[in-house]
């Protein structure tokens, strides 16, 4: 964990409800910048399931920059060329490669969600190896101008300074969120688990550089809200053109990396406030 730098905020608890790859990944992010978190997670013990998820440039930015990039670049699968097929005949469509770190400054990864999942948790907890605590379901949470109270099925509370939760929009008073609760995505663009950890670097930076929790709030939610709510947008599109939905019929669209997505970078992207514009995938 690194040293509280000057305006930091003066925010002893920080909760997240959660602790899945977006979770976990605000919780690195804040960690490094001096913050102590703590994670509550339904299940009994902290894990993933699923299948492999695609982790492009934008994401290897931040992964890099909190020190969790080498080991989930050892633990990917070579990805030398994406293919894209007919979802009926299996014809291939497309065949795109590039030299990802070249171009983009970052590589491209196909990965395991269980070990990218891993290194994630494995890095919070050695920052902290009691910040963890499973078997908390959220209920429902009260929150005043002092502090947010989050209540779990299982009967106990917690106070807290913040909170991420699932909520109708990005940032309510001391409760913001982040990755699918804040901008659920479509599969279309592979780009899901990588929002997610974008919103969690620009979440941490917006900490790091504004005086009170409300600024940092509004700094996140004005630089991510162009940017996640585009790209959940486009890869519904995506899923049009892919599925046959559009009058071309079946076709590989346009991808993330044509669309431009890859060229963000989260550790370096500027803090938007409030007087100022977001922009819009297209």
């Amino acid at each position: 964990m690194t040293d509280c730098k000057e305006g930091h905020i003066n925010l002893p608890r920080i909760s997240i409800v959660g602790g899945g790859i977006g979770g976990l990944s605000a919780a690195l992010a804040l960690q490094h910048f001096g913050y102590r978190v703590v994670i509550f997670e339904q299940a009994r013990e902290l894990r993933e399931i699923g299948a492999g998820v695609i982790i492009s440039p934008n994401a290897m930015h931040a992964l890099n920059f909190l020190g969790v990039g080498e080991r989930v670049a050892n633990e990917a699968g070579p990805a030398e060329a994406l293919v894209t097929r007919h979802f009926q005949t299996g014809a291939v469509l497309k065949i795109r490669t590039a030299d990802y770190a070249e171009r983009f400054g970052a590589g491209y990864h196909q990965v395991h969600r269980v070990d990218l999942h891993a290194a994630l948790a494995s890095a919070v907890r050695c920052n902290d190896p009691d910040c963890v605590f499973v078997g908390h379901c959220f209920e429902d949470l009260t929150q005043d101008s002092e502090q947010v109270v989050a209540r779990f099925t299982n009967g106990k509370t917690f106070k807290s300074d913040v909170c991420r939760e699932p909520l109708l929009q990005y940032c309510k008073e001391r409760v913001t969120m982040l990755g699918d609760a804040a901008h659920p995505m479509t599969p279309f663009l592979g780009q899901g688990a990588c929002i997610a950890i974008e919103d969690a670097m620009v979440l941490a930076r917006a900490f790091a550089a504004a005086s009170t929790f409300a600024q940092a709030f509004s700094m996140y939610e004005n630089t991510r809200k162009g940017r996640a709510n585009g790209v959940q947008l486009a890869s519904r599109r995506q899923a049009d053109e892919i599925q046959g939905a559009t009058p071309r019929g079946a076709n590989p669209g346009t991808g993330a990396m044509e669309r431009g997505l890859y060229a963000y970078n989260p550790v370096t992207v500027p803090l938007t406030r409030a007087s100022e514009t977001h922009s819009t995938i297209n």
